[in-house]
């Protein structure tokens, strides 16, 4: 078992080609698969190599098509299109010459609009570090969840009749 962090996986695959092989640590894994929210980053990560900063994603479709193991594999992109404003990406996550996940990204420029949107209110969220921290408890909790620090951010706690609630993870 290791501790690589969220944020060491996903620099990982700025600093490596697509001819180099990837590989999550067995305690990313979510029971027989790698931890899906990882592994979108990752690729979203891949993705945006190969588009202008200013093009942020605009949308993402994501396809778990069978089990990631902890051994290696490959991201492979390609850019479908890229025209003056927007930019669409397939990704491919392959092991064993088995396509385990794809996922389709469009990725866009800013553009001025006239319609105007309010934004919703935002929510009051007390200071995280005050709030609860949930424990890990090996053996019930997926193990991918030790390197996230759960707390309760906003409302009552689970079960209380009047609770409203938001877990951060974070």
């Amino acid at each position: 078992m290791t501790d690589t962090s969220f944020a060491t996986l996903i620099d990982k695959v700025t600093t490596i080609t697509e001819e180099e092989c990837h590989l999550v640590p067995d305690d990313w894994m979510q029971g027989r698969t790698v931890y899906g929210g990882l592994l979108v980053a990752m690729v979203l990560r891949s993705m945006n190599r190969h588009v202008p900063q200013e093009r942020k994603v605009r949308s993402l479709l994501f396809s778990f098509i069978g089990p990631l193991k902890a051994e290696p594999f490959f991201i492979k992109t390609q850019i479908l299109r890229s025209g003056k404003s927007v930019t669409t990406i397939e990704a491919k996550v392959i092991q064993n010459d088995v396509i385990c996940s794809n996922a389709l990204g469009s990725f866009g420029a800013d553009r001025d609009s006239k319609i105007l949107i309010t934004p919703m209110k935002k929510l009051e969220i007390k200071d995280t570090s005050k709030a609860i921290k949930l424990p890990y408890i090996e053996g019930l909790t997926p193990a991918f969840t030790r390197h996230f620090d759960y707390r309760w951010a906003i409302g009552d706690y689970l079960f209380l009749e009047k609770a409203v609630m938001k877990l951060e993870a974070g």
